[in-house]
């Protein structure tokens, strides 16, 4: 097991420092945007795509052996794909397996919880289709909901209702959950670390003992202008928003500490399926 482990490390960290350099503009002597457009969907994503779909529809029927039998044949064909062929990020590969984990753990439960495995699947759902067809994704049902959310915490601050604020609020920052590491497949991870960043502040108001109404109509404010270029739109217009006015070395850092962590957290799914798989077999 420890050559094996290296050589799948010696792969990542070699597919991860390419991806560091290519959006760093190392190779072509400039600044990088990536764009929806540089994922290319091909018949095995769709067929992971297909299965996804199925996971979470034997979920919502409560079915719940069979969707085990389905989402673990999806993260077999996962892990055995050559990932740094395809053109997904090393943050797109971390969010895709984040999803699937999580899946197998929710459904693996001694008592399943129906909401939160509906939850996470969707999620699993949603990731995959991103990754099938960039340019007419499923998450992008959720443009509505989130316009729905920000209409709802504008009326509790006229109203001076601290409470239906937070409760909106957060079902505004849950829709966002969803959608997450259907970004990462699609956007730069530049990019969703603005639009996290955002949510975490937003978060961090509607914790607060007393609201600052201010303060939550600007963070909200601010996410209304982010939707429609973050659903549709260049990244340019998003990192324009989300523009936080730090240092340039700051973000540099930032994305070397993310295909760090993007790195271990492929290779510990790696390790997590073996010794599931090896689990399995001496049951």
């Amino acid at each position: 097991m420890g050559d094996v482990r290296r050589i799948i490390m010696v792969r990542l960290c070699g597919f991860a420092l390419a991806v560091f350099l290519l959006g760093t503009g190392f190779f072509s002597g400039g600044a990088v945007t990536v764009l929806a457009d540089h994922v290319k969907p091909d018949p095995q994503a769709k067929k992971w795509a297909r299965q996804a779909d199925r996971v979470e529809g034997k979920v919502a029927e409560g079915r719940w052996a069979e969707a085990r039998k389905e989402l673990n044949q999806l993260a077999e064909s996962f892990s055995k794909a050559d990932l740094s062929r395809s053109s997904l990020t090393v943050e797109g590969v971390r969010a895709l397996s984040d999803t699937l984990v999580e899946a197998d753990r929710q459904l693996n439960r001694v008592m399943v919880r129906p909401e939160e495995l509906a939850e996470v699947t969707q999620r699993v759902h949603l990731a995959f289709d991103a990754l099938a067809q960039p340019h007419q994704p499923l998450w992008h049902r959720f443009e509505g909901s989130f316009r729905s959310r920000i209409g709802e915490v504008r009326s509790g601050l006229k109203k001076n209702r601290p409470e239906a604020v937070r409760r909106s609020g957060r079902k505004l920052i849950e829709h966002y959950e969803q959608i997450r590491p259907a970004l990462y497949v699609v956007r730069s991870p530049t990019t969703v670390e603005k639009t996290n960043a955002l949510m975490s502040f937003l978060q961090k108001e509607l914790q607060k003992e007393e609201l600052e109404p201010g303060t939550v109509e600007s963070a909200v404010d601010q996410w209304e202008r982010m939707i429609s270029p973050l659903f549709y739109g260049p990244e340019e217009e998003v990192l324009a928003i989300g523009e936080e006015g730090k240092p340039p070395l700051i973000p540099a850092l930032l994305s070397v500490g993310g295909v760090i962590a993007g790195v271990l957290s492929y290779v510990s799914w790696r390790k997590y399926r073996y010794s599931r798989r090896t689990a399995l077999d001496r049951g």
